[in-house]
């Protein structure tokens, strides 16, 4: 078991870089394996990571209706499996894509979703990720004032956040990489 966590792992890194890379077909195969893997190990977290990686992949292909059935099924697998860790990057990956296509009202009730599920779990850094979503959102329906106390919210946090570990630089950029399900 443990050769093929480190294994789920380390496809799921060298997917990752592949797509960094724009090196779709690679990073495809290896969202894949790592996807083969999890499911076998019945490990929600790296099969959500690899769902979400597969997702993305499309997204960067430019196929976003390819991508809607990945973000799907993994918010599926997070709520039926009650992966409270792992739901609010599949609610955010939905809703981003939702936005992009043109269904605001369905990508806002999802950013509220999360915003209410981060504020119930008292995870800090889940609440900045999901403020900062929402406040997107809220510029592309040009509710300026609204984005700013967002994101002035946000920026509160991460303040806070940075403070309380100072060995990291701070902001998002320092506290998560990737697709959000690494």
């Amino acid at each position: 078991m443990g050769n093929e966590m480190a294994l789920q792992n380390d496809l799921g890194n060298l997917a990752d870089a592949n797509l960094q890379q724009a090196d779709f077909k690679d990073a495809m195969e290896s969202y894949q394996e790592q996807l083969a893997i999890a499911r076998k190990m019945e490990f929600t977290f790296a099969e959500v990571r690899a769902l979400q990686g597969i997702g993305d992949t499309l997204v960067r292909q430019g196929d976003p209706r390819g991508a809607r059935q990945f973000y799907e099924k993994s918010l599926q697998i997070c709520r039926e499996r009650k992966a409270a860790q792992t739901l609010p990057f599949c609610l955010s990956s939905v809703a981003r894509l939702l936005a992009d296509q043109g269904d605001i009202p369905r990508a806002e009730s999802i950013l509220q979703e999360n915003l209410e599920r981060s504020g119930k779990s008292e995870s800090k850094d889940s609440i900045a990720d999901a403020l900062e979503e929402l406040a997107g959102l809220l510029v592309k329906k040009s509710q300026l004032a609204e984005a700013r106390a967002k994101y002035e919210q946000a920026f509160s946090i991460e303040t806070q956040l940075a403070s309380i570990s100072p060995h990291l630089p701070g902001g998002r950029s320092a506290r998560r990489s990737g697709s959000g399900c690494s």
